[in-house]
């Protein structure tokens, strides 16, 4: 028998009171095929890199079991007709392999939020300029005002995603 995983991802459309029901329906499957010993690890709601059937977000879940290897075709053609599931993907896994990479991965992410901390640049302060004092009156032709240009504002990638994302909706709820 043979350790696997199984990434599944559910529609983002899906009420979360009905995600227990197709997740079980998921496990009674793979049990029914060979299965054994699954556990499911809820990796929660994520964007999607590009839209699957006009859906953008997508509940993931990780389920781990084991199996024999002739048992997984099987898996993968009853999976592939079940039609709530946006993504289904099969990996064998070395468990001792497995827990060597999750400290790595752990240390390493560590290591970048330390090192993304640091090149931060601290605020500067911003200086208040001082109301200007009245000009004095010119006696010959009055100098033309000059027009301050508008002080153009940051925008950040997450209003930008945010913004795409309404003008996608919007777009998608027209058709």
């Amino acid at each position: 028998m043979k350790h696997y995983e199984l990434l599944i991802v559910l529609p983002g459309t899906l009420a979360e009171d009905e995600l227990p029901n197709r997740l079980e329906g998921i496990t009674k499957t793979i049990t029914d095929l060979g299965a054994t010993n699954v556990a499911t690890e809820d990796m929660g709601k994520n964007k999607l890199a590009y839209p699957m059937k006009h859906i953008r977000y997508g509940y993931f879940f990780l389920l781990t079991f084991t199996a024999e290897g002739t048992a997984i075709p099987a898996m993968q053609e009853k999976l592939k007709l079940m039609t709530e599931l946006l993504r289904c993907l099969f990996t064998a896994v070395n468990p001792d392999k497995k827990e060597a990479q999750q400290k790595r991965l752990a240390a390493m992410q560590a290591h970048m939020q330390k090192t993304a901390a640091q090149q931060q640049p601290a605020e500067e302060p911003k200086e208040e300029t001082p109301p200007a004092a009245p000009a004095a009156p010119a006696a010959e032709t009055p100098a033309p005002e000059k027009k301050e240009e508008p002080k153009k504002k940051d925008v950040s990638m997450e209003d930008i995603d945010k913004k795409l994302d309404e003008i996608l909706d919007a777009s998608i709820a027209n058709i």
